[in-house]
C-alpha cells in the first residue's frame, strides 16, 4: 500500500475553526458596542464640562444664561445679544439643543446618542 502525502486541512478542521471564530465574534461585538457608547457619552460629558466652565467664566460665576440660538450659541440674559460661548466649539456632532429658562437648563443631544444637561449646579450625561 502506497502512503499518500497529506497536505492542508480537512473540511472538519476548517469548520471547527470558523465556528470558534463565530462564537468569539458573537460574544465580543456587543461588548465593543457598549464600549463605543460609553466613550461617546464620556466625550460629550467632557465637552459639557468645558462648556459649563466657559459659561461660568464668562458670566462671572453666576450662570447668567439668557438663551441658546439656532446656531447653538449661548447668549447672556442682560441684552440677549452678547455671545457667551458657541456650544459647537465644546461638543462635537450636536443634533439638538433645548433651553429652559426656569431653572436655567441647556440639554444637548448628539448624533452619537449622548445627552448632556448643563445647569447652574453642574453637568450630567447619559
Amino acid at each position: 500500500m502506497k502512503k499518500l502525502n497529506k497536505k492542508g486541512f480537512t473540511i472538519v478542521e476548517l469548520v471547527i475553526v470558523i465556528a470558534v471564530i463565530a462564537i468569539l465574534a458573537a460574544v465580543l461585538i456587543p461588548t465593543f458596542a457598549t464600549v463605543i457608547k460609553k466613550a461617546n457619552v464620556n466625550a460629550a460629558l467632557q465637552g459639557g464640562r468645558n462648556a459649563y466652565t466657559a459659561i461660568m467664566a464668562e458670566t462671572t460665576a453666576n450662570f447668567n444664561v439668557g438663551s441658546v440660538d439656532a446656531n447653538n450659541v449661548v447668549k447672556d440674559n442682560t441684552t440677549d445679544t452678547n455671545t457667551i460661548i458657541d456650544l459647537d466649539d465644546y461638543i462635537k456632532d450636536i443634533k439638538t439643543v433645548e433651553f429652559t429658562a426656569s431653572p436655567i437648563t441647556i440639554t444637548i443631544k448628539t448624533n452619537s446618542g449622548a445627552t448632556v444637561t448643563i445647569t447652574a449646579s453642574g453637568v450630567t450625561a447619559d
